[in-house]
């Protein structure tokens, strides 16, 4: 009999939306740092692309501290899978066919960018809570490989 794995799976719903609102949280308290002044803007760039990076481990299945989905996470599925919902974006590299999902959060990092910078002058910040629930509830499905409206984002 398997031992079931005790780290959180990827598989799970609510772990993915955790993992991402945290993710997306951490960009836009980068935001808010280099708006304040507390914060150099390329300091914070950098922060974003290494974020980028470590997401993508985790979601790749390389980061022990979560329960992959097989081949899923592990085995090339997501890349697949992302490649044939982007086609209209990308065309699948020879080499580092990975760097796709961290590309993919880079996307996500420049659209919550793009929300705040929409919603600057918004005394009210509900309209912008919005954008940022709502771009997290797309980007949980497309990490999980639900088409959703992700893709419909990158209207290149």
């Amino acid at each position: 009999m398997r031992t079931p794995d005790p780290n959180p799976g990827l598989g799970d719903p609510d772990v993915v939306a955790g993992l991402v609102r945290g993710f997306l949280a951490g960009v836009v308290n980068r935001i808010a740092e280099v708006a304040a002044g507390r914060e150099d803007r390329g300091v914070a760039a950098m922060a974003d692309t290494q974020a980028c990076i470590t997401m993508a481990d985790i979601f790749l299945g390389k980061d022990p501290d979560y329960a992959p989905v097989g081949p899923w996470n592990a085995g090339g599925g997501m890349v697949d899978w992302m490649y044939r919902q982007l086609a209209h974006v990308y065309q699948e590299p020879e080499a580092n066919r990975e760097a796709l999902v961290a590309d993919v959060l880079a996307w996500a990092v420049r659209f919550a960018y793009e929300a705040i910078r929409a919603h600057e002058d918004d005394a009210d910040e509900a309209d912008l809570q919005d954008d940022l629930v709502n771009l997290a509830d797309d980007l949980t499905a497309f990490m999980l490989g639900v088409p959703g409206h992700f893709k419909d984002r990158l209207f290149l």
